[in-house]
């Protein structure tokens, strides 16, 4: 498995080297400006990151439903989100980056993903504001946890 990410994250993509399809100029603006023919290599690597990152999500998902929302309001419950969840998810970018040698500024900055989601769900967590209907089951929370994107229903939906 690491030898397919390393593979898929050789190219670098640090130098732009395409050939311009057509070049142009805007009359009273200096400079010329070129049209190029789109790359798919650094979305490869977007898409094959941002996997990566659900994967470790739901790992966090599981984790912090069985030992923070099991038992929220206990001691124990905040010194693992506190003291072991919050400092790991502030961690995992840079050691994705250092292990996959990602270059790239836009690749690296998607990379902080997997940090924010994990450090405000956690958060989530511990204080009781995840919406009802994700701590229903550790499916729900780890679907809600590998999704980046908020979904409106699960605000939505609460039980009378």
């Amino acid at each position: 498995m690491t030898e397919f990410l390393k593979e898929i994250f050789q190219e670098k993509f640090i130098v732009d080297n395409r050939e311009p399809i057509a070049t142009f100029g805007i009359p009273y603006v200096d400079g010329r400006f070129a049209l190029l023919s789109p790359c798919f290599g650094p979305w490869q690597q977007l898409i094959v990151l941002s996997l990566v990152q659900s994967l470790i999500q739901i790992l966090f998902a599981c984790f912090i439903y069985k030992l923070i929302v099991q038992r929220r309001g206990t001691i124990e419950s905040y010194l693992i989100g506190w003291g072991f969840v919050i400092p790991i998810s502030l961690y995992i970018p840079y050691y994705l980056l250092d292990f996959l040698d990602i270059r790239n500024k836009a690749i690296s900055l998607s990379s902080s993903c997997v940090m924010t989601s994990v450090f405000f769900r956690c958060l989530e967590a511990m204080y009781g504001t995840s919406p009802y209907v994700v701590e229903l089951s550790i499916w729900n929370y780890c679907s809600y946890y590998g999704n980046v994107v908020r979904t409106y229903l699960t605000y939505c939906y609460r039980p009378l």
